[in-house]
């Protein structure tokens, strides 16, 4: 091998061996360079589908709401509610099957809730508020009774723990038949029917 000649010009000539790998370091330089803007590029891109995915993840959540909040503007239905909320043993089988039809319906909308959450996919606060919302209504007589007889069979495992462990920290929640608007108005309704008042 030859060493490094120094020219007249004096510039160093590079012996042939190290020109090769001096090209072959070039080129591996341009191929990480290429790398590096393509993991850029990806990283970009998954945050911008992460944040797609956050805002549609979120309308769908509110459409799914709007459509079970608006199961209760029958007042057969947020009857049922109410009276199965108190006591869910007094309902009769048909309005059973329609408290069970309307719980459910909201508790998978916070089942989908809880599943976004642990994937980051909604802010940590909105989870909370879902979590604590299913515990306050978990937290009367007829609608435990109705979660006892449910949880276990239609929901996921994960999910019923961590409800039962929100449940078993929540203390001095509000009663969601006088904090949720629409049964508050529905047991003032009931009472206005009732002889007794």
């Amino acid at each position: 091998m030859r060493g490094l000649e120094i020219g007249r010009d004096r510039h160093v000539a590079l012996p042939k061996n190290l020109e090769k790998n001096g090209e072959h370091v070039m080129d591996v330089s341009i191929e990480v360079v290429g790398v590096l803007l393509t993991l850029v590029y990806l990283a970009i891109e998954v945050r911008a589908n992460n944040s797609i995915a956050k805002s549609d993840g979120h309308r769908d959540i509110i459409k799914q709401l709007t459509e079970w909040y608006s199961l209760h503007k029958n007042p057969r239905t947020s009857s049922i509610m109410v009276r199965g909320s108190t006591d869910f043993s007094s309902l009769s089988p048909e309005e059973k099957m329609e408290f069970d039809c309307v719980r459910h319906q909201h508790y998978h909308i916070c089942e989908q809730v809880f599943y976004m959450g642990r994937g980051r996919l909604i802010p940590a606060n909105v989870y909370d508020a879902f979590m604590t919302g299913t515990a306050i209504f978990l937290s009367t007589k007829g609608s435990s009774e109705w979660w006892e007889d449910s949880k276990n069979i239609t929901y996921a495992p994960e999910f019923v723990a961590a409800v039962e462990k929100v449940r078993a920290n929540s203390k001095d929640l509000p009663d969601p038949l006088e904090s949720f608007p629409i049964y508050k108005y529905a047991g003032i309704m009931l009472k206005g029917n009732d002889p007794d008042g």
